[in-house]
């Protein structure tokens, strides 16, 4: 569902506070990024991590733009029903820990007017404090990630899902273990970009899904013969023309 273009309003510079640059941005103000009937042309691929209420957790797999961080609000707000406040977390998959997430970007909006009331925001409206200086290993810098992008492959079909789930279970439990399937599927896609970016290049392959596929108490990933197994379950399951 697409969101109808709002008039062009100077983006606002409210404050740089505590190493975050905050930003109050209007659907459709950067770049085009929402047009009457047309699809977000600036959404990175993302994975909701988790949903409690009004806060969500999104994993990505590279640094954003405030661009992005806002298509990425925008699309999660049409994707909502419930009129109130939401606030979303927008994390790297990799180098975070079992205690402290690696946060990129938070954005917040309201829907109705309990969730104008509650944010301060106007509908249509997306508040974005990105952090400063962030990183996210799986991508060598936001200019390189946002100028070459990664080839990634659509979902699979749901026998190769649950037999990609399977096999990862298999090569450790803790690989999958408590996580959303979609997250381990968004970190398989990824890693296909990779492979289509660097198909002969096996070492550098293996160093990325040790940094892709970690989990609380293997931050560093599972290790070089784990993550050599991962990765032909990758590309066994997730992108078996690469």
């Amino acid at each position: 569902m697409s969101q109808k273009r709002k008039p062009s309003t100077a983006v606002v510079v409210l404050s740089a506070v505590a190493g975050a640059l905050t930003l109050v941005l209007c659907a459709g103000l950067i770049g085009g990024l929402v047009g009457d009937d047309t699809e977000l042309e600036n959404l990175p691929a993302y994975t909701v991590a988790n949903q409690e209420g009004g806060d969500i957790v999104v994993e990505v797999d590279e640094v954003l733009t405030a661009g992005q961080v806002e298509a990425i609000g925008v699309d999660l707000r049409s994707k909502q029903t419930r009129e109130t406040s939401y606030f979303v977390s927008i994390n790297c998959s990799t180098s975070g820990s079992a205690t402290s997430d690696n946060r990129l970007a938070t954005v917040r909006f309201g829907i109705g007017t309990l969730g104008s009331v509650r944010t301060g925001l106007d509908d249509g409206q997306f508040d974005v404090q990105m952090d400063q200086d962030p990183t996210c290993p799986v991508s060598a810098s936001p200019a390189v990630a946002t100028a070459h992008g990664l080839d990634i492959p659509p979902e699979p079909d749901k026998e190769s899902w649950d037999a990609y789930i399977a096999e990862l279970k298999e090569i450790d439990p803790a690989i999958v273990g408590t996580k959303d399937e979609r997250t381990l599927i968004s970190r398989g896609r990824s890693q296909c970009g990779s492979v289509k970016q660097w198909p002969d290049d096996q070492s550098k392959l293996v160093e990325l899904t040790n940094l892709r596929f970690t989990a609380p108490g293997y931050s560093e990933g599972f290790g070089e013969a784990k993550a050599e197994k991962i990765l032909a379950v990758v590309r066994t399951y997730i992108c078996p023309t690469y």
